[in-house]
């Protein structure tokens, strides 16, 4: 069996790059059949808080969308909540940071959707990070200064709007 650093190698995922939003059709077909098929709902129910573009630029610096060229279209097939956020809250000349799957559909291509549909909340679920427990990060780094953060606000009620949480989440 081949170790994690070897398997992550055969990923066939490019450099990160940059390309206009516009470039991109849409979530990919493979993505989309996976949650019909297997009749689920769409597992992103909740849309983010408003962000800023530079906010939302840095976060995909780090968590690039994987995008792959199918059928003549550049489709997201990776990182779809990061996608989510660009579509609706950026410019579509806007450009964000991808990396894309420069292999055939194959099954390396369909761990990595496997990854996205069934890993990440997983992972994310793990989250330690109650909303009382964000919010008292965001007085730290506030309280800091020198830091981009959307919300200037730091009443309770003004942060459990902007998370979109009741208020009794954040007793603190």
């Amino acid at each position: 069996m081949r170790n994690a650093s070897e398997q992550v190698n055969t990923c066939q995922l490019s450099n990160t790059q940059k390309i206009e939003l516009s470039e991109i059709y849409g979530i990919h077909p493979r993505y989309t059949e996976a949650l019909d098929n297997s009749k689920v709902d769409e597992i992103l129910t909740k849309s983010s808080p408003q962000l800023t573009k530079e906010l939302i630029e840095i976060f995909l610096s780090v968590n690039p969308l994987l995008v792959h060229r199918f059928s003549k279209k550049t489709y997201c097939f990776g990182n779809i909540p990061g996608f989510r956020v660009a579509s609706s809250q950026l410019d579509k000349n806007d450009k964000v940071s991808v990396r894309f799957y420069e292999g055939r559909i194959t099954k390396n291509f369909e761990q990595i959707i496997i990854n996205e549909l069934i890993v990440r909340p997983l992972v994310l679920q793990a989250s330690p990070y109650s909303p009382s427990a964000v919010l008292k990060l965001y007085k730290y780094y506030f309280n800091k200064g020198n830091v981009n953060l959307p919300v200037h606000n730091l009443s309770k009620n003004a942060f459990a709007k902007f998370l979109g949480v009741d208020v009794r989440k954040l007793e603190v």
